[in-house]
C-alpha cells in the first residue's frame, strides 16, 4: 500500500522482479523484507547499488511508517534534517532521546537540496 502512494502521487513505479532477473541484468534493486534479526522499520537514504533492504518488521505495519521508509529508499531525508529547517522549527535537543538523535543532524544545503520547495510540517518524512 505504501509504495503504491509513492506510484499514485509521483512520478515513480515499482515492478516486482525475481532472483533471476537480478542476476541476468546485474540490476539494482530494493529487497523488501519483513525482518532483518528483529523488529523495526528500516531503510538506508538514498541508492547504493546492488541489493538494498528495505525492512518493514513488526511495528512498522502502519501505512505512515511503511511510507515513510520507503521514502528514504527513494533518497529522501528527514524534513527536520533540512538545512534551513531552523527557519520553520525550533529543537529542542533535551527532548530527543539519545538513540535517534542522528534523524536530528542538520544537513548541508549540498547534501540536501530542497529545491525551493517550502518546509512541509505534515511530511511523511518528518
Amino acid at each position: 500500500m505504501a509504495a503504491k502512494a509513492w506510484e499514485e502521487n509521483t512520478c515513480i513505479n515499482f515492478t516486482k522482479i525475481t532472483l533471476e532477473d537480478v542476476i541476468a541484468n546485474e540490476t539494482d534493486y530494493l529487497f523488501v523484507t519483513d525482518n532483518d534479526d528483529g523488529d523495526g522499520c528500516l531503510s538506508q537514504v538514498g541508492k547504493h547499488g546492488g541489493y538494498q533492504p528495505l525492512i518493514l518488521g513488526p511495528g512498522c505495519e502502519s501505512f505512515g511508517f511503511a511510507a515513510h521508509e520507503v521514502g528514504h529508499a527513494l533518497g529522501l531525508y528527514h524534513t527536520q534534517s533540512r538545512h534551513d529547517r531552523d527557519d520553520y522549527i525550533k529543537l529542542n535537543p533535551e527532548n530527543i532521546p539519545k538513540e535517534v538523535e542522528d534523524q536530528f543532524v542538520k544537513l548541508t544545503k549540498k547534501q540536501n537540496e530542497n529545491y525551493g520547495l517550502p518546509y512541509d510540517y505534515g511530511s511523511i518524512m518528518h
